[in-house]
């Protein structure tokens, strides 16, 4: 059977008009991607005669919004009856921000239409950031949270990454055993008990988690891929073992936050109706100051698609910065006396006695020492390790 003929790529300056309620939205493509018209979209969602004096007083009213208008507004030429008349427009982006300004009770059925017609034949094959854009546009029609739809792309972009290094590794066919040791590790049960305590039967999990479930699934995930790019374990044995390191990496921040909020992280919470999506936007924001407080992941000149970055792997220097905190260092199998002298002096150095302050665990292979409290001038404790240790080690932060 032939394929059906696709459509060519909107070029820069076409424009269409879509109907939304009844009412015209003029759209053009700019910058690779669709905007609208602001005066269309304001009267389309508050019945305002002129949409152009409804964005002035939005303006006058919402200083926030004011000071970022000509940043999120351009004006530009629409083709319309034989001439150009200049409009208005805004990004997705720019509408969501406007919206906030915006009461009105369409917001939701506004949504909706958006996430059909505002990536209309626009690629995303070679283009993720549209990709990234168009799945935040759809959780956004579902009445998620903007928090937890920040935790759900970030978690894609970490499931992605994670998989890939598997595929690699030629253990792609025991993905579910590899996913079930970080979430024990992590939660401290296998993924079908944790579909079980939120009463889901085909329903996917991670759309139905909290966002500190799904940032601590993300932290797991990274901290494997970290590990299995640092250390090359071969065969499924070796990869589980990996899994089960970074699973309880995750595991222990979870037990910060558990210890700091008198409550446990696994709930019986999903989001499978538009009301329990908007209940659980509001009751999450104690477990979020909490996860800030514990988690920190360094998001600085990220790339969305690569995920946030987590631990430093073989060889990288961090910058000299000031900072403390705990640190987990793993050793891999050459691992010599020597080296274990020179990691010893070192530690001693920075730390005071290596006795003292690192506990040392032989759960499988690599070993790891983890600092039991805080460390003063990690970067400096870092660089020095890496210049003596080199490949022999990896530093999780």
């Amino acid at each position: 059977m032939p394929k059906p003929a696709q459509l060519p790529l909107p070029e820069e300056g076409e424009s269409k008009i879509d109907v939304f309620r009844k009412q015209d939205v003029r759209k053009i493509i700019h910058k690779k991607e669709w905007w609208f018209s602001v005066k269309d979209v304001l009267e389309a969602l508050t019945d305002a005669t002129d949409g152009t004096e409804y964005a002035a007083d939005l303006r006058k009213s919402d200083s926030n919004l004011d000071t970022a208008y000509t940043e999120i507004v351009k004006e530009l030429p629409f083709y319309s009856k034989g001439e150009n008349i200049n409009l208005e427009f805004t990004s997705i982006e720019g509408l969501f921000r406007l919206m906030q300004s915006v009461p009105t009770e369409k917001a939701e059925h506004f949504k909706k239409w958006l996430a059909k017609v505002g990536f209309e034949r626009l690629q995303e094959i070679n283009n993720p950031d549209l990709a990234i854009k168009r799945a935040m546009t759809i959780y956004r029609s579902k009445g998620y949270s903007d928090e937890w739809i920040d935790a759900r792309i970030r978690n894609k972009a970490s499931r992605e990454l994670i998989t890939k290094e598997w595929s690699k590794r030629g253990v792609a066919s025991h993905i579910s055993l590899l996913t079930d040791a970080i979430s024990e590790g992590t939660f401290g049960i296998k993924t079908a008990k944790h579909k079980e305590i939120k009463g889901l039967a085909k329903q996917s999990l991670r759309d139905n988690m909290t966002p500190i479930e799904l940032t601590l699934t993300t932290l797991g995930e990274q901290a494997t891929k970290e590990i299995t790019q640092s250390i090359k374990p071969t065969g499924l044995q070796q990869n589980m073992t990996v899994a089960q390191q970074g699973g309880r990496i995750a595991g222990a921040a979870r037990i910060n936050i558990e210890n700091a909020t008198n409550k446990k992280v696994v709930s019986s919470t999903n989001y499978l109706t538009d009301q329990q999506r908007i209940n659980n936007s509001k009751e999450s924001a104690e477990f979020d100051k909490a996860m800030k407080k514990y988690i920190k992941i360094n998001t600085k000149n990220s790339n969305p698609q690569n995920g946030a970055k987590l631990g430093l792997s073989s060889g990288e220097i961090v910058e000299n910065k000031n900072f403390s905190g705990p640190l987990k260092i793993i050793v891999n199998e050459s691992f010599n006396e020597k080296a274990s002298s020179d990691f010893k002096n070192i530690i001693q150095d920075y730390v005071g006695d290596d006795k003292v302050f690192f506990k040392v665990t032989k759960d499988g292979d690599p070993s790891i020492f983890e600092t039991g409290h805080k460390v003063d001038n990690c970067s400096s404790l870092h660089n020095e390790l890496k210049k003596k240790l080199g490949d022999l080690i990896t530093i999780i932060l």
